[in-house]
């Protein structure tokens, strides 16, 4: 119950008017059955009692007329109703976004959070998510509330309405017994259908896992056939396609029998509770029946009683199925709430420091991911001095990245600290401590928006500027060439756009660290996907590119190291050697020369 409230809040914050066009769209939908039911009956009673045509008539009207109005109000409601949820789902991915975008990277990054999040998308596709919360959770329980209201007002006016009669059917009209009966042939009915749409919940749950699993790994193989050129390559050099259409009919195949093995286990329990209720509905057709008998109600009330009993049971047995399975619903949109709650990124407000000099500092920082026992940094302790220039070189997993991204403040230390001119780099502001940095990582993002766009970004934007970057880093002639020039599209998702290479697109990186024109210039892997003259330039070019900035520089090429001022070299977490190029190169037995030999072999003889 505490989660459905939570949803509830949660979609009141998104917006205050969905709940209450809910309820008034049930209001009118259940409005129109019951008054069709108090009309007919009326109608019937005046007909079996002889009253004229011009009795009936207005009646007749006043039916019409309400009947009208209510379908008029119903179709506004409804109107409403269709747009605040709409909203509410629009707004949702909306908060979900900007979550992301704002939250703690470190949080976004974690990969218990990931996975619930993942839970949750494919929890929402498979249930219909809030949507199908808002419309069938929270409005059949305005439905149920509203349909045990009306028609418990007529069930108790029929258990009190007694006969004079002393006849035995009147006398069991009146006795105890009627009621008991009566509330039997209600409830029965509604405890089986709670009892079967359990087991129909439970069958739909088991079937979730392996539903989930297989629209996973489906929807891998479509998306990344249809819109990877270089996986399209690979299968036909390969010969792979028939591998891959074996595997894709395997898992559709699979769909297929656990969405029929679902529905037929589930629909033996929901039958039995069907045939039940239809029992139960004819023993109240006879209860009714016999309060008319002995006189006590008119033979139009009895359709009118029993038609809102009817309705009574059929809203409780629908909106009882609808909490069973609301409750996978609420489970899976829990994830949601909890990802929405997850802290956002901490700033602190201490503004930068005005000194020209800009130094920072690790002093004995080390860091865990979580979930992991072994440190990826331990216990590292250097200084970086303003301006200056220093290569990072280490195996693969020795840290290097990860003290990229500590540096950046998008990890938090699990021990020890990072300060700027002594201070806390936590206790800065973090747009203006951001503004200090421009990185470009190996694993660096373009996006479909249009060249200029993807270079600027959030900076302000200056298109000289933005051509000025392109000629640095030995692009800009291609992207003049380009029918719209830099106001071209990058092929994303979209059907417009200009496929860039690899190197171009790392080009356009790069160029981008440029414009923003930071202080302190981060490169990790910059070169990886340029050929050997590109990087020539690049290389060449580095002292443009840097000139007055502190640089660090990430590079497996080891002959990035020879232009710097210092090298750091990563083992295990820690730095195992710190010095100059010609100072490292000279000892031959540690790790430095080994990984600067092993590259040289290949270029001399």
């Amino acid at each position: 119950m505490k989660k459905a409230f939570r949803i509830l809040a949660l979609i009141q914050k998104l917006n205050p008017y969905a709940i209450v066009s809910v309820f008034m769209f049930q209001v009118t939908t259940l409005a129109s059955p019951f008054m069709m039911l108090y009309f007919t009956a009326q109608i019937v009673n005046q007909i079996i009692n002889q009253v004229s045509l011009s009795e009936i008539l207005p009646t007749l009207f006043i039916f019409l007329g309400v009947k009208y109005l209510l379908a008029l109000l119903n179709n506004i409601f409804r109107c409403m109703n269709d747009v605040n949820i709409a909203d509410v789902g629009y707004k949702l991915n909306d908060q979900l976004t900007k979550k992301a975008l704002v939250m703690d990277y470190q949080q976004l990054a974690s990969p218990e959070n990931r996975l619930n999040f993942q839970r949750a998308e494919e929890g929402s596709n498979f249930s219909g998510g809030i949507l199908t919360f808002i419309s069938n959770v929270v409005g059949f329980t305005f439905g149920v509330m509203i349909s045990i209201a009306v028609a418990g007002v007529a069930l108790i006016n029929v258990i009190l309405t007694r006969s004079s009669e002393t006849t035995p059917l009147a006398t069991f009209t009146n006795s105890w017994v009627f009621p008991v009966i009566l509330l039997a042939s209600i409830l029965i009915p509604l405890v089986l259908a709670v009892l079967a749409n359990r087991k129909a919940a439970m069958f739909q749950k088991a079937s979730f896992e392996i539903v989930t699993h297989s629209n996973r790994e489906m929807g891998y193989y479509y998306s990344t056939l249809l819109t990877n050129n270089d996986v399209g390559k690979t299968i036909r050099l390969y010969n792979a396609a028939d591998l891959i259409i074996g595997v894709v009919g395997e898992g559709g195949q699979l769909l297929i029998d656990t969405y029929l093995k679902s529905n037929l286990d589930g629909s033996r329990y929901v039958g039995l509770s069907q045939m039940v209720t239809t029992m139960g509905t004819a023993i109240i057709y006879l209860l009714i029946g016999a309060k008319a008998s002995v006189g006590v109600i008119s033979i139009g009330s009895v359709l009118m009683y029993v038609g809102y009993t009817q309705t009574l049971i059929n809203n409780l047995v629908e909106g009882l199925g609808k909490f069973t399975f609301a409750q996978n619903i609420i489970n899976y949109l829990q994830y949601y709430v909890d990802f929405l709650d997850l802290p956002d990124t901490q700033s602190g407000i201490q503004q930068l420091p005005q000194a020209e000099r800009l130094v920072f500092k690790f002093e004995d920082v080390s860091f865990t991911y979580p979930g992991s026992e072994t440190p990826v940094l331990d216990h590292v302790t250097l200084t970086i001095s303003d301006q200056e220039r220093i290569a990072i070189v280490g195996k693969n997993g020795a840290g290097k990245t990860t003290f990229i991204k500590l540096l950046c403040k998008l990890y938090q230390p699990s021990l020890g600290r990072i300060t700027l001119n002594g201070i806390d780099i936590n206790s800065f502001d973090n747009e203006a401590y951001m503004r200090l940095l421009s990185v470009v990582f190996q694993d660096f993002n373009l996006y479909p928006f249009e060249i200029d766009a993807n270079i600027s970004l959030g900076s302000d934007y200056y298109e000289n500027r933005v051509l000025q970057s392109l000629d640095v880093v030995g692009v800009a002639d291609k992207v003049k060439k380009l029918e719209k020039g830099i106001h071209t599209t990058i092929k994303g998702q979209l059907d417009e756009g200009v496929d860039l290479s690899g190197g171009e697109a790392q080009k356009i990186a790069i160029a981008r660290a440029w414009y923003k024109d930071s202080p302190f210039v981060i490169l990790d892997e910059p070169t990886a996907a340029l050929d050997p003259i590109s990087e020539y330039e690049i290389y060449q070019n580095f002292d443009a590119l840097m000139e007055g900035k502190t640089a660090i520089y990430v590079s497996h090429r080891m002959s990035s190291c020879k232009f710097c001022d210092r090298v750091l070299v990563f083992d295990q977490g820690r730095i195992v050697q710190d010095g100059a190029h010609d100072e490292l190169i000279d000892d031959e037995s540690a790790i430095y020369a080994e990984l600067f030999n092993a590259q040289a072999q290949y270029y001399i003889s």
